[in-house]
């Protein structure tokens, strides 16, 4: 039993003295290290960031009929939606609504034309049943019986994207039950082709 206690003591000892010496000789070449990558070599250019303009040395004398530099700015583009990125925007976000109606199988997010002025427009359920959609898919085409049904409807809004925290952005409204309404309001429908 002393014995066991004595290795043990003697053990954590040798250990605490090893590790010491370790870190002493460790923070000794990490500090050689820095320090040589302080120094610099006498000819070598000072560096600087790549959009810091270069400095005049102030006692260097300028050359003759030199005009100063006009300073070049780069100004950022700023990215503006059009019509068409939005509408792929918005495909986007109904596929993503209309993927996460389902746990397996194809999945559309179909767009569903409106006009306001017939009393009754296509409804979803007739539009994903369509054989239209079917030959569209090289996966579908070669199946000979496909079936399809209408899973879920929204409308996707057009809205601007969000300006910051705590700023409502992209909008969307799901309809329950509205697949087999010919009314204007769901402008996608989730159509599972299977």
């Amino acid at each position: 039993m002393i014995s066991q206690k004595l290795n043990q003591e003697l053990n954590q000892e040798l250990n605490q003295a090893l590790n010491q010496e370790l870190n002493q000789v460790l923070n000794q070449e990490l500090n050689q290290e820095l320090n040589q990558k302080r120094r610099r070599a006498p000819n070598q250019p000072q560096r600087r960031a790549p959009n810091q303009p270069q400095r005049r040395v102030p006692n260097q004398p300028q050359k003759k009929g030199a005009k100063p530099a006009a300073k070049k700015v780069k100004k950022e583009k700023k990215w503006k939606l059009g019509p068409a990125a939005d509408v792929g925007n918005r495909d986007i976000i109904a596929q993503a609504y209309c993927a996460s109606k389902v746990n397996e199988g194809f999945i559309f997010a179909v767009r569903r034309p409106c006009n306001y002025k017939l009393k009754s427009n296509k409804k979803c359920s007739d539009i994903c049943k369509s054989s239209q959609l079917m030959k569209q898919d090289g996966q579908l085409k070669a199946k000979k019986k496909v079936k399809g049904k209408c899973v879920g409807t929204l409308h996707v809004y057009g809205n601007k994207k969000q300006k910051g925290d705590l700023s409502i952005g992209l909008k969307s409204y799901i309809y329950a039950g509205a697949c087999g309404s010919g009314a204007c309001g769901p402008n996608y429908c989730c159509c599972k082709l299977e």
